[in-house]
């Protein structure tokens, strides 16, 4: 299987690949089959996808040549690293996706970034031009194509189960019936008649109400 598209919406994962299966023909000789396949998944994603995604920052304003870069350029003069960068000055970026294209077996393979700059009360979308990984003109190949292989290891964990788990939310305060206390019950007497002497005496007792 190889990753070809994959776009973050409300948080799921659009996913597009390519998939190759060796298949027996009706003459028993082996017979190599591929087809492409869209898929949409509705799990919310993990926070070390988006996290990987955004990694892609710094590559996506260098490469499509926005003045944002500055910002960057500026951090990796005083000697930062790509994995250094403070990302909090591209805060305006959101990364929504990554196109792969080419194949790694002819040098060809590529890759191009979706995303989204907020400027005032305008969203602009962009999509960079593809890169190759091993792309002299653009001097950060290398830390890019490790981004997008990152990247591209995330979705793969979470077509496999790597999700973020949404919390039920629970009121603790509902289903529960408040203990009600019963009030003492007025106390009564009893009197009961008794020979005394020979005479007839009425003796008074307490006794506490039974309550059903």
């Amino acid at each position: 299987m190889k990753i070809t598209k994959a776009k973050i919406k409300n948080r799921s994962l659009d996913v597009e690949y390519n998939e190759k299966k060796t298949l027996i023909n009706q003459e028993g000789e082996p017979v190599e089959s591929s087809r492409d396949v869209a898929a949409k998944y509705y799990d919310i994603c993990h926070d070390s996808l988006i996290n990987a995604f955004d990694q892609l920052k710094p590559h996506a304003v260098l490469i499509a040549d926005l003045r944002d870069a500055i910002k960057v350029e500026d951090q990796l003069a005083n000697g930062l690293s790509f994995y250094e960068l403070d990302l909090e000055v591209l805060k305006n970026i959101s990364i929504s996706g990554i196109v792969i294209t080419g194949s790694d077996e002819d040098g060809s393979e590529a890759a191009m970034i979706i995303f989204q700059k907020k400027t005032g009360n305008r969203t602009l979308n962009i999509t960079t031009p593809a890169v190759k990984f091993d792309d002299e003109e653009y001097g950060f190949s290398h830390e890019f194509s490790e981004v997008i292989q990152n990247c591209v290891e995330e979705v793969e964990a979470y077509m496999g189960g790597k999700v973020a788990v949404k919390q039920l939310e629970m009121n603790f305060d509902e289903g529960f019936e408040q203990e009600s206390t019963i009030a003492d019950e007025p106390k009564k007497k009893k009197t009961r008649k008794m020979k005394l002497g020979g005479v007839d005496v009425e003796v008074s007792s307490v006794e506490q109400q039974e309550v059903a």
